[in-house]
């Protein structure tokens, strides 16, 4: 087939793939596969654009379609790293706007996918967590009830966040000054909300995942000259912030993980070019760190040991020499040194066995059902999908490309990047979600697709990158992630309008914490009293608390007390504004046949988990723990 039919192919099936994505016309390539029992799927919810930031998108993208061509003509290289990082991460902002602002959607996404960030405050004893690594998951397995992220993952994560987060305790002013930031987006979470500011700063670690995911250009840059050539290397770059996958998950670690794989395979070939046996112990090494993060990433050692085996025994000199033998002995043992180092370092000075956080681990990745041979086809579909259709179809080109190809270091790269792809799609290994958990594997597929798209007409690269850009708005603009429901925001109830009619002045207190309940108003029914309760806050509220209330009936028997916070659990005390009255109303039951007299009500304030009181002083300066309201006349 010419190449010109060959195209013209592409981009028919990869337009027509885009317009089955964009309006959902086979909802099986977003996991909906109707022939996976429920318990087996993986389904990406589909949802419908919001119009106006979909526009602006899209004449954004367009943008950077143009001005990447001006880019390109030009043969500065800062230049070429100053736009595709500045594009990266303005692309990225501006597409989460698709779904919410985007402070707020990064920093619930990372709420509720991974709960690196959540760990913190459940390591009591730092050096006896890391001692027992498959105890703590297990503990945090019981209470989330949840088999991914800490969970599923080696303690590096948890250590970043938990060394951050000492750091910045002794930081106080830089923790409180950006905690106080992102603190009021999750207020109504009692989890969160009991969080310190050094707790609540530390999240900025993945907020700015879009900053760090950016990063990836250099070492991507540098890969291309080392294995292709520059042209190669620039389009690479280039193509780069149109990967769907880099935009739509973040900010999981999922984005930097192609930073890593970067790494490694920058240091891995300099080492077999240039015959530097450092650089391949470093390659051993960074992939060491990248596992000790997640267990996802063990594929790449498989990566490298085929290319390692690839290049001496198909570049260097014929395999059979005695020379060759002992080059590929020394590099593979030096890069399996280098995997080892930081997992033979853990276990020697923290005594937990690499064999058991593994064995542990996949004990609850293993749990999840994904019948193999369904998932023989929803796995790579489910990577290329967010990989973007057309990107994946010269990915594919690129292989087949291979048999006629003379050996060369970038042949060698190919050949394993495919053999390492066809290994783990058999193994069965995955348990779904792979255009996430399989993205590590994106810079590979970009630079095979420049390697072609590099030897093609202007024309027909501003096709691909249009193509490509169009995938990445749909991809962006439909789908959500599978938790997308859980993102809410804390209400926001109006001002109070008027003075309370039984006006209180209680202040509750509890370490800096103040709150005044203003007052009251009241209204009877025969079987409910309304309570139409004034508060303020004079301080911002940094801790979890809920509201009490005990109804007394006029012969004092015991009456269950209630417990709530206002708008539906949607607004407690740590939302509320200092300065700023609101006016929370409660109906108290009374029961069918309330019994007619003075009824009485005591109100409390008390921690969400220790249940300690804050401390009341009246107005008449009293001290208690309970404010009493009444007598209140029920017929």
């Amino acid at each position: 087939m010419k190449r010109s039919q060959i195209l013209i192919a592409v981009w028919i099936l990869s337009f027509m793939l885009l317009g089955i994505v964009a309006f959902d016309i086979v909802p099986w390539f977003r996991g909906d596969a109707p022939w996976i029992p429920d318990d087996g799927q993986w389904v990406w919810p589909y949802t419908h654009p919001h119009w106006p930031w979909l526009i602006l998108s899209a004449v954004t993208l367009v943008l950077y379609v143009a001005g990447s061509f001006l880019v390109l003509w030009q043969s500065r290289r800062v230049l070429l790293m100053v736009w595709t990082f500045s594009s990266f991460v303005l692309l990225s902002l501006l597409l989460l706007y698709l779904d919410e602002s985007p402070l707020f959607e990064l920093l619930t996404r990372l709420s509720i996918q991974g709960h690196y960030h959540g760990v913190v405050p459940l390591i009591l004893n730092f050096g006896d967590t890391l001692r027992d690594w498959p105890g703590f998951t297990d503990q945090v397995y019981q209470q989330t009830h949840q088999s991914n992220g800490v969970v599923i993952s080696p303690p590096g994560l948890a250590v970043i966040y938990y060394a951050n987060t000492r750091v910045l305790d002794h930081l106080p002013l830089v923790s409180n000054s950006v905690s106080a930031i992102v603190r009021p987006m999750q207020c109504q979470d009692l989890i969160m909300a009991n969080w310190t500011d050094a707790q609540w700063a530390s999240t900025w670690i993945q907020i700015l995942m879009p900053f760090w995911s950016a990063l990836s250009i250099a070492p991507l840059y540098r890969l291309g000259t080392h294995l292709f050539d520059r042209p190669t290397a620039r389009l690479a770059v280039i193509i780069w912030p149109l990967v769907p996958g880099l935009t739509f998950f973040q900010p999981t670690f999922n984005v930097i993980y192609p930073l890593m794989t970067l790494v490694m395979l920058v240091f891995l070939w300099q080492g077999l070019l240039y015959t530097r046996p450092g650089s391949i112990f470093l390659a051993g090494f960074t992939l060491s760190a990248g596992i000790f993060f997640n267990l996802t990433l063990v594929p790449l050692g498989l990566l490298a040991g085929l290319i390692i085996l690839g290049y001496h025994l198909l570049i260097r000199v014929a395999p059979l020499q005695r020379a060759a033998l002992l080059n590929l002995l020394r590099d593979g043992l030096l890069f399996g040194i280098g995997t080892t180092s930081i997992w033979l370092i853990y276990w020697i000075v923290g005594g937990s066995s690499p064999f058991a956080i593994i064995k542990s681990n996949m004990s609850q990745h293993y749990e999840l059902n994904r019948p193999y041979f369904s998932w023989l086809i929803m796995h790579p579909l489910d990577m290329f999908l967010f990989v973007g259709f057309p990107l994946s179809f010269f990915v594919a080109w690129r292989a087949v490309r291979l048999r006629r190809e003379n050996i060369t270091p970038k042949k060698v790269f190919v050949g394993s990047a495919v053999l390492t792809l066809f290994v783990l799609v058999l193994s069965g290994s995955a348990r779904g979600e792979t255009g996430r958990v399989w993205l590590f594997f994106a810079p590979v597929w970009v630079l095979m697709a420049a390697d072609i798209l590099v030897g093609l007409r202007v024309r027909d690269r501003v096709v691909f990158l249009v193509l490509q850009a169009m995938c990445l708005l749909a991809i962006a603009s439909v789908l959500r992630w599978a938790d997308y429901a859980a993102l809410i925001r804390p209400s926001n109830p109006a001002e109070a309008k008027s003075a309370p009619t039984f006006p209180v002045d209680a202040q509750f207190s509890r370490g800096d914490d103040r709150i005044t309940f203003v007052g009251l108003d009241v209204e009877t029914a025969p079987t409910t009293v309304t309570l139409h309760l004034h508060w303020r806050a004079e301080t911002p509220i940094k801790h979890a608390y809920v509201l009490t209330l005990v109804s007394i009936p006029p012969d004092e028997s015991e009456r269950e007390s209630i417990e709530w916070t206002p708008e539906d659990w949607n607004y407690p005390p740590s939302c509320w504004r200092a300065g700023r009255e609101f006016v929370d109303t409660l109906v108290v039951p009374l029961g069918d046949l309330p019994l007619p007299g003075n009824w009485l009500f005591s109100l409390a304030i008390l921690d969400a988990f220790t249940f300690e009181p804050m401390q009341v002083i009246n107005a008449a300066g009293e001290s208690s723990f309970q404010v009493g309201i009444g007598p209140v006349h029920v017929q």
